[in-house]
């Protein structure tokens, strides 16, 4: 790999920590979506091509009986 790929490579990478940093809570989407990915992987399917009533059952902001 050429230097100058490298660099590259690190200042996307900084970029993206900077945008998204690992040690600090983001805000809540909404929806589990470690359960969301594990449903869609166990039906064979991508977690975009889950329809919308799909990804409604994962919805966190709803109470459920």
């Amino acid at each position: 790999m050429k230097d100058s790929e490298r660099k590259a490579r690190r200042d996307s990478i900084l970029e993206y920590i900077k945008k998204y940093p690992p040690y600090k809570n983001q805000a809540d989407l909404g929806i589990d979506i470690r359960a969301l990915c594990r449903y869609a992987d166990e039906h064979g399917k991508a977690p975009a091509d889950l329809t919308p009533e799909e990804v409604e059952r994962f919805n966190t902001n709803i109470t459920r009986e």
